[in-house]
């Protein structure tokens, strides 16, 4: 078994792919593998110690899928389906 891709590794990985700054954490999660909640702790983590991270809502409603909504990282009472780095 490989070694598993860090958080940021797999972000960049993905922002290549898509061109976009923000990326999906369900994207995130089906590249690092990592489990929801070990997902949800790190990226809780880093929005707290990481004054150039950010982790967001996804804005328009009818874009959040079943997969955004199970890997969606509550922050501040807020579901948050995207992340980046600024």
């Amino acid at each position: 078994m490989g070694e598993q891709l860090t958080i940021r590794e797999a972000y960049d990985i993905a922002r290549g792919h898509n061109g976009r700054d923000w990326v999906r954490i369900a994207v995130i999660q089906t590249l690092t593998g990592m489990r929801r909640q070990e997902l949800a702790e790190e990226i809780t983590r880093m929005v707290d110690t990481d004054p150039y991270f950010r982790a967001e809502p996804e804005a328009l409603r009818h874009r959040v899928t079943e997969d955004d909504e199970r890997y969606a990282v509550k922050i501040g009472g807020e579901d948050r389906h995207l992340i980046a780095w600024f």
